[in-house]
Formats: C-alpha cells, structure tokens, sequence
C-alpha cells in the first residue's frame, strides 16, 4: 500500500516504493541498463560525462528532453546541461536559481538526500503546479509537464541531478525502477569524470611547488588545492575559524569583470588577503 508523506508544506504521494522493486525490471530492460552504463563508464572529464549521460537517457527512459543540474541555493546559484541543447532558452540557469526555494524536488533533495528517483507529481498535482512561479517562468518555456529526477550528489544547500521532462504522458513506474537503478553507476562515473578533469586541471602542477594552486567547480566550491593553496584558503578564515567565501566571490566579481562588448577580459583584479592595516598581505591573480 501506498504511503504519504508532507514535505515542505506539499504533500508527496509515495506509492509502491518498496525495496527491491529493481528486480521487477524485464530482460529487455537490463539489458538496455547495461548498455547505458557502459557507455558513461571511463568518460575522460565532466563535460564528456554529462554529454554522454544526457544522450543515453532518450534511449533508456523516453523523454523530450534529459537535463544535468547543479544547484546551490545558499548562494542562489545554479548551472543547466541539456539534451537537445538548443531546448534551453537565454536566462534559463537565473531563472533556475530563483526558484530553488520553491522547487519541491531540489528541496527534498537538499533536506533528506533521498536516494530515490521522483517524480514531480509525487509533489504537485498538474492544476497546483500550473498556478506556481516555477512552471510558469521554467517549465511551461522548456515544454515540461512531467518530471523524474534522480540526485547525483546533495547537501543541505546543493544538489546535483538529473532531470527528465516530458510535455505528454508522466512517466511510469518502469521508468521510476529504470533510474534507480542506473543511479549508483551515475555517481561512480561523475565522480570519476570529476576526478579525471581535475586531474587535468593541476597537470603541469607539481604538488612540491609553491604557487598556491585552488580548482572551483562552476559553483565556485573548493575541489582542490595544492599545499600552497591549502595555505592560502586557512588564512582566509576568519579569527574564529569561520570559514569564509572570498575566492568564490572573487571569482564571481572576476566573471563580471568581462568586457561584453570587446568580449575580452580586463586585467583581473588581485585578492588580497588580510586585513589592510595591519601584518604582510598576500595578493592572488586569476589564471
């Protein structure tokens, strides 16, 4: 029997989401999951991963259009991949990012890190996500009546997913066994395709050298830092031991920094840290 849970003031309807309900999957469908996850197996960087993804769900799930999200709320930010790409109109990542607070999914997601795969009509039924800011300003422009999500990675303030839209037909319950099953094999090749662009990222970078070396992913968060850079970033907290966000918002101040006419970057202002009246400071330039 079907249970129902409140979350977030919207009332999710779980049914039928019982343990080992992947066993219920058809040969053909194994199959057609097998040949997915070998197909995102060993793809060399993060790009190459989510293109590859993105393709090979229209094969596995049927689906208008297949989506890669990273979405932190904290800092109101967010990032959209899509197949086909062309589905995703100018303006699409702010408009994401506003309503973070108001996406049942991402807010799940962030509070309970369920490893579920959702559907959007466990939240909302159709009349009560038409009347929402979220459908009309995303979904209604991406053509996207129906939703099912899986999470790659999530905290409190970030989540990471993919998302499947459909204009006609919600999709199934095989559909929903289908993605959880692939999921864990997602997460095993995202991060490896992390580490593989990191890994790139520092090539040429001896660990043994002195030049503070820090790598951001596109939501400014800490990836890696070299000795040098691991020192850098313990002197930008603050006396309490709190940490602070000055590379991220130096990097964020650097973007805007681009010339959008010329489309060439202004000499990049240095980051200075410590306080300016007192002790030495050390200055960092973008690279």
């Amino acid at each position: 029997m079907g249970t129902v849970r409140r979350t977030s003031g919207h009332v999710a309807h779980f049914s039928d989401l019982r343990e080992g309900r992947v066993g219920r999957l058809g040969t053909r469908d194994l199959q057609a999951v097998l040949s997915f996850v070998r197909d995102i197996e060993g793809t060399d960087e993060a790009g190459a991963f989510v293109r590859r993804t993105l393709a090979g769900f229209h094969r596995l799930i049927a689906c208008d259009l297949a989506t890669y999200n990273e979405m932190d709320s904290a800092n109101g930010r967010a990032f959209a991949s899509a197949d086909p790409g062309d589905a995703l109109f100018p303006g699409v990542d702010e408009i994401l990012a506003r309503h973070l607070d108001s996406h049942p999914l991402v807010q799940h997601y962030a509070r309970t890190r369920d490893p579920r795969a959702l559907k959007l009509s466990d939240f909302l039924g159709r009349r009560e996500l038409h009347r929402t800011d979220l459908y009309q300003e995303l979904f209604r422009p991406l053509n996207g009546e129906y939703l099912l999500a899986a999470n790659l990675e999530a905290t409190r303030s970030v989540v990471i997913g993919i998302g499947l839209f459909r204009s006609a037909g919600d999709f199934s319950e095989r559909d929903r066994d289908v993605m959880d099953e692939v999921r864990p094999h997602l997460i095993q090749a995202y991060l490896n395709a992390e580490l593989r662009s990191l890994l790139g990222a520092l090539e040429g970078v001896l660990e043994g050298d002195d030049r503070a070396v820090i790598v951001l992913d596109r939501l400014d968060r800490v990836r890696h830092a070299t000795p040098g850079g691991a020192r850098l970033l313990r002197e930008l907290r603050g006396a309490a031991g709190a940490p602070r966000d000055d590379v991220g918002e130096w990097v964020r101040a650097e973007r805007g920094r681009l010339d959008p006419i010329a489309g060439d970057p202004r000499p990049p202002a240095p980051l200075v840290v410590g306080p300016p009246d007192r002790g030495p400071r050390r200055r960092a330039t973008a690279g």
